[in-house]
């Protein structure tokens, strides 16, 4: 948790999702797009289901919450913001707002190879 620990010192306050059954390449892909990197990433395994937590910074946090469930990712987690519920019933995703290479931290570059030896790198 290295890098937990490394986002408090940098970030601040961090905020704690948590997703049901959605692999970590998909939600990180997706948040990756608009700067929004995930730290303190844990899975545990229950009744057959998959549970992945991970934190964001907190100033970003509703963004975070409501771009998930624009994507359709269902959080398991407890809202920030009822409001960006509507936020699942659109079809499409927002303009990123910068262009260009996203700046990775090492568990991400990790990730990525990972995810491209396994065939499961893809980009959302």
């Amino acid at each position: 948790m290295i890098d937990l620990m490394l986002a408090r010192q940098r970030h601040g306050e961090l905020h704690r999702f948590t997703v049901v059954n959605v692999p970590g390449i998909v939600y990180e892909r997706i948040l990756r797009r608009y700067r929004i990197h995930c730290y303190g990433r844990s899975l545990t395994e229950k009744d057959g289901n998959q549970w992945r937590s991970f934190y964001v910074p907190k100033r970003q946090a509703r963004w975070a919450e409501y771009l998930l469930l624009r994507a359709g990712i269902p959080l398991a987690c407890t809202l920030i913001d009822d409001r960006n519920l509507a936020a699942a019933e659109h079809n499409d995703m927002p303009r990123q707002w910068q262009n260009g290479a996203e700046r990775k931290g090492l568990i991400e570059w990790l990730g990525d190879a990972m995810a491209a030896l396994a065939g499961t790198h893809r980009k959302v």
